[in-house]
């Protein structure tokens, strides 16, 4: 089983395009999971806001994300969209005809064509989750499940095709991005999206968890303001520098939640935001503390401008099988300049 990409927050997307911004406003996310929801704006054309996974290669998959908007008009977006080679191929919107129902849509390289539009509604200001199956093909298979967040057993399919020409005339065997984007045009027409999740594997009951750093860890090697410059959901002036190679710095993180029946984590991710100056260490990598050994990442070139780095990790190292919450909650994520 396969995690193609995760994102809680903006810093876990590798492109983010016009104004996307965190909100903390209640019902926009699930408060017991994430820390916040990613709002699209609304001015401008279609794509002018949106972020978008890190980049994958699947003929069959699956997508989850939380999703609201708060206003349904005339001018509806593909709010989400999957491309194959930089072109757009597949696409979920607001039906055009009628507020409240979704419509997929295809694009053969000049148009969109309705390949379904869903069966049941949905609502502004209400908190859904959205899992999608694509398996390309001729025949080739969509399935859209939306439910209500924080209601178990809810998702239902609205979208249900299994006899798609999903062949592309033969041009297209995998998809390779997702873009999560504005769905309306006009004031209020925001659109936020949490707990967004790419996979090869049934994604319906899954969740996405975010935590912060609450402590300084083991390693306090670097000079600032410790653990609280690096928790921020807006970034602000404080920061923390390394003027030597191989300092450390580690973090222990708030608690993350107990399992329930059938769960099991499949994948822990660390988002961190650096860049370098002129002289000093030029390079980063990203490490996990797990009892009392470090598993680092390979090292990260920086840039002279500020820029989100990600590393992730299927097992943990320390075991070689599943992450467990005790384990995960004993130890450390960190940060270690290198030349």
């Amino acid at each position: 089983m396969t995690v193609f990409f995760q994102g809680a927050e903006m810093q876990d997307f590798p492109t983010v395009v016009g104004t996307v911004t965190h909100q903390t406003t209640a019902g926009t996310f699930t408060s017991a999971n994430a820390r916040c929801s990613n709002r699209t704006d609304t001015s401008g054309s279609e794509y002018s806001h949106y972020l978008e996974s890190s980049a994958f290669s699947s003929p069959e998959f699956w997508t989850h994300c939380k999703f609201s908007v708060g206003f349904m008009g005339n001018t509806p977006f593909n709010f989400l969209t999957w491309f194959a080679g930089g072109t757009q191929r597949l696409a979920l919107r607001q039906s055009a005809a009628s507020s409240g129902l979704m419509q997929l849509r295809r694009w053969d390289g000049a148009s969109w064509t309705v390949l379904a539009t869903s069966g049941a509604t949905y609502a502004i200001n209400t908190l859904y989750v959205l899992d999608i199956y694509v398996k390309l093909g001729n025949p080739g298979s969509v399935r859209v499940y939306l439910g209500i967040a924080g209601t178990p057993g809810s998702s239902v399919p609205i979208i249900a095709e299994d006899s798609l020409d999903l062949s592309f005339g033969g041009a297209v065997t995998a998809l390779d991005k997702v873009r999560w984007s504005g769905q309306n045009a006009g004031g209020g027409a925001y659109t936020y999206f949490s707990e967004c999740i790419v996979a090869d594997w049934n994604t319906i009951g899954s969740k996405l968890v975010a935590r912060a750093p609450t402590a300084n860890g083991a390693y306090s090697e670097w000079s600032g303001a410790g653990y609280s410059a690096l928790n921020e959901l807006t970034p602000a002036a404080t920061y923390m520098t390394s003027g030597a190679a191989d300092q450390r710095i580690s973090t222990v993180m708030a608690t993350f939640p107990a399992l329930g029946t059938g769960e099991r984590i499949e994948r822990v991710k660390v988002a961190a935001n650096a860049l370098r100056d002129a002289s000093g260490p030029q390079k980063m990598n990203i490490f996990y503390r797990v009892a009392g050994a470090d598993d680092h990442k390979s090292d990260r070139a920086l840039t002279v401008s500020a820029a989100n780095y990600t590393e992730a990790w299927d097992m943990s190292p320390a075991t070689g099988t599943y992450w467990t919450p005790t384990e995960l909650n004993a130890s450390e994520p960190g940060a270690r300049s290198r030349a």
